[in-house]
C-alpha cells in the first residue's frame, strides 16, 4: 500500500510571536514620538508667546530692545528649559539624582510657564470682571523663582553626574594619601625630637671625623697650592759681594780654594 503524502502544516505561532504582534515596531514608535514632540512644540510656541508678552510688558522704564532681550532670555527658563530638561537632560542622566532633578525641573518649568501665561491672560482680559489680585504677589515672584529653580537644578544635575562623582572620589583618594604621608612625617618629626640627644651622641663621632678630615684636607690643599706658587715664581740672582784682600782669603779658605795671591788651602803663604 502506497504511503499517503501529508502536506506540510504551517508553523504554529509561539508566545513570542503573539507578543510581538501587539508590540509596535521601533520605527513606528520613533515616528509617534516625533509627532508628539512636534505637537508639544506647537503648543509651547503659543505658551511662549504668552510668556514673552507678559515679560516684555512687565518691564517699565527700559527701551524696547531691552524688553525683547529679557523676554527672550526668560524663555530659556520656561518653554526652552522644559524641552531641554525633557529631551536632553533626562535621557542622558547617569544617576538617580540626575533623573529626579530632570523630572522635577520639567514639571517646575511647565507649572511656571502656565502660571506666567495665566498672568498675561489676566492682564489682557477685557471681557470678564474677575478679581485675581490675590495672585499678584505670586506673579511678581514667579519669574525669579523659575530662574532660581533652573540654575539650582543645573548645579545639582552637574554635581550628581557619575563622571563628576568618579573624579571626586579620585580626588578624595589623593587627599587621603597626602594626609597619610603628612601624618607619617609628623610622627617621624616627633620621633626625632624625642630621641634627639641619643641620636646626636651616636652621630657626633662621624660628624667630628668628617669635619676634621674636611678641615685637614683644606689646610693641606692650601699648603700645596702655596708651594706650587713659590716654585713657579722666578728668583732674582744675588748681587756679588765686594770683599777686600783679607775677606777673600778667609772666604777661600772656608771654601777650600787656593787664593790667587798664593795662599793654599788650609796653610799659610
Amino acid at each position: 500500500m502506497a504511503g499517503k503524502i501529508i502536506p506540510d502544516r504551517p508553523p504554529a505561532h509561539t508566545d513570542t510571536d503573539r507578543r510581538a504582534f501587539f508590540v509596535p515596531r521601533k520605527d513606528s514608535t520613533v515616528k509617534n514620538s516625533q509627532a508628539m514632540t512636534l505637537f508639544a512644540v506647537v503648543m509651547l510656541v503659543y505658551q511662549g508667546w504668552r510668556v514673552f508678552d507678559y515679560m516684555s510688558g512687565s518691564l517699565q522704564g527700559v527701551g524696547d530692545a531691552v524688553r525683547i532681550i529679557v523676554a527672550f532670555a526668560f524663555l530659556a527658563f520656561s518653554e526652552i528649559g522644559l524641552l531641554v530638561w525633557l529631551h536632553v537632560a533626562k535621557p542622558h542622566a547617569t544617576t538617580d539624582t540626575q533623573e529626579t532633578t530632570a523630572t522635577v525641573l520639567i514639571w517646575a518649568d511647565f507649572v511656571g510657564s502656565m502660571f506666567v501665561g495665566l498672568g498675561d491672560l489676566i492682564k489682557h482680559n477685557t471681557l470678564y470682571a474677575v478679581d485675581l489680585s490675590v495672585i499678584d504677589p505670586f506673579l511678581f515672584l514667579a519669574p525669579w523663582v523659575m530662574v532660581v529653580i533652573n540654575v539650582g537644578g543645573y548645579l545639582v544635575y552637574h554635581q550628581a553626574d557619575s563622571t563628576a562623582q568618579l573624579e571626586q572620589a579620585e580626588r578624595q583618594l589623593h587627599h587621603e594619601e597626602v594626609k597619610l604621608e603628612m601624618a607619617a612625617r609628623r610622627e617621624a618629626i616627633r620621633e626625632l625630637q624625642n630621641n634627639k640627644e641619643a641620636l646626636a651622641a651616636k652621630l657626633s663621632p662621624h660628624y667630628y671625623r668628617e669635619i676634621s678630615n674636611r678641615v685637614t684636607g683644606r689646610t693641606i690643599n692650601r699648603f700645596e697650592r702655596q708651594a706650587r706658587e713659590e716654585e713657579g715664581t722666578p728668583r732674582l740672582p744675588a748681587a756679588p759681594l765686594q770683599l777686600d784682600d783679607g775677606d777673600e782669603i778667609i772666604a777661600a779658605r772656608l771654601n777650600g780654594v787656593t787664593h790667587p795671591n798664593g795662599h793654599s788651602r788650609g796653610g799659610k803663604a
